[in-house]
This record gives C-alpha cells, structure tokens and sequence, in this order.
C-alpha cells in the first residue's frame, strides 16, 4: 500500500514539474518524506527479520539471495576463530551464513551437507 502511494505522489510532482516548471517547497517535503517512508519500509524491515535455514535454502535476512542447499558443496566446520558459520559453494566460494559457530552441526544437518 505504501510503494503505491509513493508512486502516486512522485507522479503527481513530476507531472506539476513538466506542466508548470516548478516545484513547490511542500511538494519537495512530500516527496522526501514519501521517499524517505518508502525506504524504510523496503529496507529497513528486511534487515530485521529472523535468520533462517529449512530444508530449501538459508533465508538471510538482508536483501542479498539466499543461499540454496543446490548450490551448497559442504558447510566448513568451525575454528577457534570462527565467528560464523560459512558454507563453501559448488564453484569454490566461502559465504557467510550469519549463523553462530555453534550452530555449524544443526546447519549442516538441516542441508543434509557434509561438515567439513
């Protein structure tokens, strides 16, 4: 409902912008607190949201992909420096996971990958 109304005021600025050449100071204020709502909404919200693994993939909580069990080769076992879990992709590369280094077993059982 909010990126609707978003759209609709940048819109209706635009369209004054292109008719009359101007812009007005409320409708600059309208459009930084539309976009600034906008945003947060979008962003913000996600970020928050819980850190999760199912049998499908590891739903991180940023807006970045998730990670597919597919796509995973094995998660790397813990170190004593070890500050998250990582897991080692089919093409070679580490990502983080996000999860706590004691959480490495649970994940891997979850993926039915190997803890390497």
């Amino acid at each position: 409902m909010l990126p609707i109304g978003v759209l609709g005021s940048i819109l209706v600025i635009v369209g004054r912008l292109i008719g009359q050449h101007r812009l007005d100071v409320g409708q600059l204020v309208v459009l930084i607190v539309a976009t600034a709502c906008w945003l947060y909404a979008r962003f913000a919200t996600r970020r928050r949201s819980a850190l999760t693994a199912d049998t499908g993939a590891i739903h991180l909580p940023t807006p970045m992909r998730d990670l597919y069990w597919n796509d995973v080769a094995h998660v790397q076992a813990p170190t004593r420096w070890s500050d998250v879990v990582r897991v080692v992709m089919n093409d070679g590369t580490e990502k983080p996971t996000g999860f706590p280094p004691e959480y490495a077993e649970r994940l891997a059982a979850v993926g039915r990958k190997p803890l390497r």
